[in-house]
């Protein structure tokens, strides 16, 4: 009763500007690039809205990403995204108001052979709903 492999039908090919942040984890990352980001803005009231999540091509991992608000409440998750592929539409659970949140985005990474689960990742962000 392993994982199936869903993949993220949004995800395109990444074109946009990688940015890697792997931090100073004395290589726990084990070689998987995470994306770094210290906010993300998206428009009050909507719940379709531009990001710019990928999993950065070489990885060796399929990522599902989750957008959490800090008290818990699950904004958004992907389903699988290829390496060198990414989002840069979403679509939330629920609009938000205006100002800033403490969010953070969760990468959750299983293995291209298998989908066993690796090392994932918390990003911590300001969400900034204008």
């Amino acid at each position: 009763a392993g994982k199936q492999l869903e993949l993220e039908e949004g995800a395109m090919d990444w074109e946009g500007e990688q940015t890697h942040d792997t931090g100073d984890s004395g290589g726990e990352a084990r070689g998987i690039a995470i994306p770094g980001y210290k906010s993300i803005s998206v428009e009050a009231g909507k719940k379709d809205v531009k990001v710019n999540f990928q999993n950065p091509e070489g990885n060796p991992c399929y990522f599902e990403i989750s957008l959490i608000l800090a008290d818990g409440t699950e904004l958004y998750k992907s389903k699988m995204i290829e390496p060198g592929k990414g989002l840069y539409e979403i679509t939330l659970n629920q609009p938000l108001e205006p100002g800033e949140y403490d969010a953070v985005v969760k990468y959750d990474t299983f293995s291209l052979e298998g989908l066993t689960p690796m090392n994932g990742a918390e990003v911590q962000i300001k969400l900034i709903v204008q």
